[in-house]
């Protein structure tokens, strides 16, 4: 047993422990963000003015909105090999850091003609990031068979 455990950290599989990994942690906050969507039902609300604050409705509502995206996209390279996954962190972990930074400069109410709120700023961004994994996915698997296929004759 603690070979087959030895052999999962250190073996060629590691890639895909950080990924269970990584999918692990924003289904958890998936969770945590459902429960936290509706904080009068979990009693939260009872007179001390948190659920009036912006707190819920500036962080918690884009954050419900959004993380279930990222986990599709994360949980979606387990089924992929590890040149595609170190493909992915080069360029996935930067355009996640720009996407929450432009998330947290966002106004949380929507104020003009245009209603450019975090809630559907973070919506638009995780469908994009989700977008963009499928992307990559999809021209790294076609550059790989391409250059299989040119190396076999």
């Amino acid at each position: 047993m603690i070979e087959k455990i030895k052999k999962i950290f250190d073996g060629e599989n590691k890639h895909k422990l950080i990924i269970i990994l990584i999918s692990l942690i924003f289904f958890v906050l998936y969770l945590l963000s459902k429960v936290l969507r509706f904080p009068e039902n979990i009693g939260l609300c009872n007179n001390n003015g948190l659920c009036e604050s912006n707190f819920f409705y500036g962080v918690w509502l884009p954050f419900y909105n959004s993380v279930f995206y990222i986990f599709i996209s994360s949980f979606l390279l387990i089924f992929f090999p590890k040149k595609l996954f170190k493909l992915w962190t080069k360029i996935m972990v930067p355009v996640f850091v720009f996407f929450l930074l432009i998330t947290i400069m966002t106004p949380d109410i929507c104020s003009g003609m245009i209603c450019f709120d975090r809630t559907n700023v973070a919506l638009g961004l995780s469908k994009l990031y989700l977008i963009l994994t499928v992307l990559i996915v999809i021209i790294k698997t076609i550059f790989d068979f391409i250059v299989s296929k040119n190396k076999r004759g």
